[in-house]
């Protein structure tokens, strides 16, 4: 069994808060009941987003990944060649689990870690205002 620690599964819980239907409260207890079950709940519901770029940020490819730069609102950004591959499909067309399926392929992780790591990335760059989460339908 895998365990969800609650750090997870609250950015978890902020990151899908327009995407769930279901009021927070009840969702927590859901978590504490079955953290399994929970954690399967949000993946999925998760990987149906499309993850669309914000369209004020200028970028630009660099030799190692890209720059992403927010003109007044804070510093510039970096990312590796992992974060440009991402940040490249951020469209609004690809959903979270084929970007997952995606990454899996391109950098021959497992699908499982991938789902995992883009959905943090995906909430850093929601927290910073560099993307938005779309619902697929």
């Amino acid at each position: 069994m895998v365990r969800i620690t609650r750090r997870r599964f609250v950015g978890l819980h902020l990151f899908l808060a327009g995407a769930l239907s279901a009021p927070a409260g009840r969702r927590t207890l859901h978590f504490l009941a079955d953290p399994e079950a929970a954690r399967k709940r949000f993946r999925a519901a998760a990987a149906a987003l499309r993850p669309k770029r914000n369209p004020a940020v200028a970028w630009r490819r660099t030799e190692h990944g890209l720059l992403l730069e927010r003109g007044t609102s804070g510093p510039a950004l970096r990312t590796n060649r992992t974060g440009a591959w991402i940040w490249e499909r951020c469209t609004g067309e690809w959903t979270v689990a084929a970007l997952a399926a995606g990454l899996s392929a391109a950098f021959g992780a497992d699908q499982e870690t991938c789902l995992a790591d883009l959905l943090e990335h995906l909430h850093r760059l929601r927290g910073l205002g560099l993307v938005s989460m779309e619902s697929a339908a």
